[in-house]
């Protein structure tokens, strides 16, 4: 799953990804989430290798999920009513990763891309903050 997100004052994976689609040109119709922050998941094959969880070259806010990691899927709320959605698409229409985009992800995180430098942090650590957040059930 190609996670796009988009935070208010923070990271925008939407836009960059729309501008990478348009410059590459090759873009199926995957089945996409819409998340509760605007953000957008787009769900495609596991590759063969297997992708994990990894930024690769890809700009900040775009990330993906694979073996090993998990999504909040949709029908998953928030305590405001917001809830991942989704917009098209069935599990019977997954296709396949476009090459471009899964040469990009399994790229070494601190290659360049058009001049700029995109070293990202670990997705375990971001994980870790996530789960940081949330007190143990029964503590």
């Amino acid at each position: 799953m190609l996670d796009a997100d988009r935070h208010t004052g923070g990271s925008d994976g939407v836009a960059p990804l729309a501008c990478m689609i348009e410059s590459h040109g090759e873009w199926p119709n995957p089945p996409i989430v819409l998340t509760p922050s605007h953000g957008v998941h787009y769900y495609f094959q596991q590759t063969d290798p297997p992708l994990g969880n990894r930024t690769g070259t890809l700009p900040d806010g775009l990330d993906v999920r694979g073996a090993g990691g998990y999504i909040i899927g949709p029908g998953a709320g928030l305590p405001d009513g917001t809830c991942w959605r989704i917009d098209h698409g069935t599990p019977d229409e997954i296709t396949r990763l476009p090459k471009w985009l899964e040469e990009l992800i399994r790229r070494d995180n601190n290659e360049k891309i058009a001049g700029h430098c995109v070293p990202r942090d670990s997705v375990p650590k971001r994980e870790s903050q996530y789960a940081g957040a949330y007190p143990e059930a029964g503590a």
